[in-house]
């Protein structure tokens, strides 16, 4: 039998916030290995994580909305002293690069943007423990509602336009980069409490 899949078992190790997570991960182990699939494994740690941090938000609303509160404020703040232009503006002025037109420094915002929703995760990760886990998904899932009337509208246009296209995935690509990094800072704040827990057995 091959050993437990890591990915899975460290996003549940980290996000879920039920006290009896220990329990609940040791007997998805037990199960995968008694010849369990991958594929199962991957969906039943799925289901875990999304039922937990329903629970978890819907019995503690008022810490829910503070996390929303806590990663709003943070996100202002970053959007006012925009990293990426000052970054970009002063690349250009030391001659590291020639331009500032996209094309030339999508890469640069897209890595900065990447950095400051990991920074904002790791932010309300750390205002909201021991267990950040469902706050930190659902402020993950409002952050790609809030941008979904974008992409739809973008979407729209590459359909209609094909030179609408590079627009689309750009919208689309920091999208997904925006949720993944936040998801990732958050899972980086519970890092030294994970440390201090003892772990499930994961069979060899």
């Amino acid at each position: 039998m091959s050993a437990t899949p890591w990915a899975p078992l460290s996003l549940m190790e980290r996000l879920l916030s039920a006290p009896n997570h220990d329990a609940l991960i040791g007997d998805l182990v037990e199960q995968y290995a008694g010849r369990q699939s991958r594929l199962w494994f991957w969906r039943q740690s799925i289901m875990a994580i999304v039922l937990d941090a329903t629970r978890t938000i819907r019995d503690h609303k008022f810490l829910a909305v503070r996390a929303l509160v806590v990663g709003c404020a943070v996100l202002v703040l970053f959007r006012l002293f925009n990293l990426g232009g000052w970054v970009v503006a002063t690349a250009v002025h030391v001659g590291l690069i020639k331009t500032e037109m996209w094309a030339t420094t999508r890469y640069i915002y897209l890595s900065l943007l990447t950095l400051q929703f990991i920074a904002l995760g790791w932010i309300v990760g750390r205002f909201h423990r021991p267990r950040p886990g469902a706050f930190i998904l659902g402020v993950a899932v409002l952050f790609v509602l809030f941008g979904t009337p974008e992409l739809l509208r973008t979407t729209r246009n590459a359909v209609q336009d094909a030179r609408f296209s590079s627009y689309f995935w750009n919208i689309a690509g920091a999208l997904m980069l925006q949720c993944v990094g936040f998801i990732f800072g958050g899972t980086l704040s519970t890092v030294d409490e994970h440390l201090d827990c003892p772990k499930p057995p994961r069979p060899a």
